[in-house]
Order: C-alpha cells, then sequence, then structure tokens
C-alpha cells in the first residue's frame, strides 16, 4: 500500500513506488512534521564488512568497519527517486561517522577494480616476499659445514 503523507504547508501527499530494493517499510513517523517541499531517503540493506585494522590507527582495539548501503533521494515529496547511489562509511561497531562517500554505480565498479587490482599486487608481493625468504634459508650452509 503506498504511503500517503500530509504536510503542514499542503495536501496529502502520496509518496511515489519505492525501488525495488528499498529496506524501508515508512519514511515518515506519523508524529513527523514535514513540508511540502521536504524530500527523504531510499535506503537498501546495509553490509558491513569488518577490517583487522584499528579504527584511525587508535590503540582501544576498536576494529574498523566499511558499511556499504544503496541510497537514493527524492526530492520533492511526490517525486521519483533520484539515481541510485552507494555510501561507503568508515566507523566502528559502535560509532557512525560523518566519513562517507555516495558514488554512483559505475563509480563503485572502478573502486572496485582498483581494490582488486591492489589486493593482487598486494598478494604477490607477499607470495615473492616469502619465496625469497626460503631461497634464503635453504642457502644456509648446513651444521656440518659451519667450522669455529
Amino acid at each position: 500500500m503506498p504511503e500517503v503523507v500530509y504536510p503542514r504547508d499542503g495536501s496529502a501527499v502520496t509518496l511515489r513506488p519505492c525501488p525495488t530494493w528499498c529496506a524501508e517499510e515508512r519514511h515518515f513517523a506519523d508524529d513527523e512534521v514535514i513540508y511540502a517541499d521536504h524530500g527523504y531517503h531510499h535506503y537498501g540493506p546495509e553490509v558491513e564488512v569488518r577490517t583487522s585494522y584499528p579504527f584511525l590507527g587508535t590503540t582501544d582495539g576498536a576494529e574498523t568497519i566499511v558499511r556499504v548501503v544503496l541510497k537514493s533521494w527524492t526530492c520533492p515529496l511526490g517525486a521519483d527517486p533520484a539515481p541510485v547511489l552507494i555510501e561507503l562509511n568508515l566507523g566502528t561497531a559502535g560509532e557512525r561517522t560523518d566519513m562517507c562517500a555516495e558514488i554512483t554505480p559505475s563509480e563503485a565498479r572502478a573502486v572496485a577494480q582498483a581494490l582488486l587490482d591492489l589486493a593482487a599486487t598486494a598478494e604477490r608481493t607477499e607470495a615473492d616476499r616469502a619465496s625469497r625468504s626460503e631461497e634464503h634459508t635453504s642457502e644456509l650452509p648446513s651444521l656440518r659445514h659451519l667450522v669455529c
């Protein structure tokens, strides 16, 4: 059933259908004061990616969490939703911050590709380092050949 809102300065407005990914059942509380020129967000499900690195280098051990969510802004109330954005937010399990970036789906693909490329480079570097360490270890003389 469509959501109907009653702005203080206008007639009832039936909100347009949400995008299929929108996880919001309602966008406004019954007692919320709204005006005809207000807008609202559609939010999709949120994904949390935990990292092993302390948040902003803190020493209290709180791990950094990257939160990722689909969102779209609709303004005015009766308008169609704007194009979807992907919000990336840094925080901890106990704290949401205002450190975020909103990017388009094509920008998200570019960021994802950059992350995959950098991860591959980092993994190759680690593999090369481990291989060189093994080579050096095998080049050491055996204890029988050591002379004091």
